[in-house]
């Protein structure tokens, strides 16, 4: 078997090794079952739903975590990985020192968060979708009925630093709000972007952003968004503040630096700034 191929079947074996256990995970098991990359660029049946998983290669987490440090304005107590995958980034963080949030959702193959809620039990993961952050099903009584009503709700902006690497295939805009989060994120098209958008919402003003997405963000070819957090601010509709943000930094990654797939991307560091 090639490397794609030896790879594709070590996740299928970790996949049944975990539905299969019914006993308390040894160090032993988590290390094995961390060996665990994600279907991106596997081929096969695996890949059903996701959305161009590919999992970070550990020299650039250091890398981007090495940035945080080096550009926080202030000791990082408090962080959010809003797509983590099996947990990579959160390794780089002490669960003692510092409060960790982190969203893992993949409704066809759920081994990624059941990898990361064992390997960082002090960790606050949840398997709903990022987007599931700003939505809260309200229950009312109607004509002695009970319904549910999806309501979109702004929280507090409290992270120090949002990490990771998010998806980046195209933006439906549907997965929580049944009318579509269109009309509230105007503009955006791909989930990177939404999850930029979104992340910095959550981070207290001087806080940190710190993703690897595509080039095409820091060449300005979205220009409608990161054009709007250059200048005016991006309004999210509903709330009555705007979000800014500067790049204080870049990096760009050489073509192949994740395994199985040549997908050029840069680590961008954004610091949220007050409109």
């Amino acid at each position: 078997m090639n490397k794609i191929q030896k790879q594709a079947a070590l996740n299928r074996e970790i996949k049944e090794f975990i539905e299969n256990k019914t006993t308390s995970y040894s160090l032993d098991d988590i290390k094995y079952i961390r060996r665990y990359t994600g279907a991106g660029g596997l081929g096969g049946s695996d890949n059903s739903g996701l959305l161009y998983e590919f999992y970070t290669p550990y020299p650039i987490i250091e890398k981007m975590v090495g940035l945080a440090n080096k550009y926080s304005k202030t000791p990082i107590r408090k962080v959010l990985e809003p797509s983590c995958g099996i947990g990579r980034f959160l390794e780089y963080f002490d669960p003692e020192n510092t409060e960790i949030t982190a969203y893992e959702y993949n409704k066809d193959n759920p081994t990624g968060y059941r990898i990361a809620k064992v390997s960082f039990p002090n960790a606050t993961i949840s398997d709903q979708s990022f987007e599931s952050m700003f939505y809260i099903d309200e229950e009312n009584e109607n004509n002695g009925k009970i319904r549910t009503k999806r309501v979109r709700v702004y929280p507090d902006p409290s992270y120090d630093l949002v990490i990771g690497n998010p998806p980046y295939g195209a933006w439906q805009g549907t997965s929580w709000d049944a009318t579509g989060e269109r009309r509230v994120f105007k503009g955006v098209k791909n989930y990177y972007e939404y999850f930029i958008i979104a992340s910095l919402s959550v981070i207290n003003p001087l806080g940190l952003l710190v993703f690897i997405i595509p080039q095409s963000f820091a060449d300005n070819q979205r220009a409608e968004v990161f054009g709007a957090l250059k200048q005016d601010g991006y309004r999210i509709i509903g709330d009555d503040k705007r979000i800014g943000a500067r790049m204080i930094d870049t990096y760009r990654m050489p073509r192949g630096a994740f395994d199985f797939t040549q997908e050029s991307t840069d680590i961008v560091v954004l610091q949220k700034i007050e409109m």
